[in-house]
């Protein structure tokens, strides 16, 4: 089993665990067409990111994935972390995309 399967069965499974949760999938387009709005948009998804997670506090986990994707014709079409309760590495993840 790859190391990426394993951390996801266990994101899983610690979120199985604990009663609540909320799953928060974001997506951007980050298509050439949106060069002049990128900046913007990778802010306020962070802004979202950390609002979700501190009105969620202690009562419900919170994982978040995110889905940036372009046009066909572009390499790599997209760029995707999925689920996990980690909100730093999906938002090192979209400063990074």
């Amino acid at each position: 089993m790859s190391a990426k399967k394993e951390k996801v069965d266990k994101d899983k499974a610690a979120a199985k665990g604990s009663g609540k949760l909320l799953e928060l999938g974001l997506i951007c387009d980050c298509t050439s067409s949106m060069w002049s709005w990128i900046d913007r948009a990778k802010t306020t998804l962070i802004q979202i990111i950390d609002n979700t997670v501190a009105s969620c506090g202690s009562n419900l986990k919170v994982r978040v994935c995110f889905v940036g994707y372009r046009d066909h014709s572009d390499t790599p079409r997209f760029s995707i972390i999925d689920f996990t309760e980690d909100a730093k590495a999906v938002r090192d993840f979209i400063n990074k995309t």
